[in-house]
């Protein structure tokens, strides 16, 4: 999540309010929510921003560089193949249940 990202923010804010408080408690509900709510952002881009740096130091190098972005490609990959691979397996199976059933 980026700083200037109010998209990302904003989806996070509709899951933190999709949980109501009792009425009697509304106040407290809110404020307590909106706490968390800061509490996960700033850890969160903190966290990024850790990653980040110690990722530039690697990446930088030209080699290690290279051979990480290759790594990330070919994982990329597989996991697209797989998906669609998982879906496609859903839907020959549905299909042939359908099949099956008249």
């Amino acid at each position: 999540m980026a700083i200037a990202n109010p998209k990302a923010y904003a989806a996070i804010g509709v899951v933190y309010s999709a949980h109501m408080s009792k009425p009697a408690q509304a106040g407290l509900g809110v404020a307590v929510k909106v706490m968390v709510l800061i509490t996960v952002i700033v850890v969160a881009n903190t966290t990024w921003l850790a990653f980040g740096v110690t990722f530039f130091a690697v990446l930088s190098n030209l080699v290690p560089g290279r051979a990480i972005n290759i790594v990330f490609a070919v994982l990329l990959f597989c996991f697209v193949g797989m998906s669609l691979m998982d879906n496609f397996f859903k839907y020959a199976t549905f299909c042939a249940v359908e099949v099956f059933r008249g």
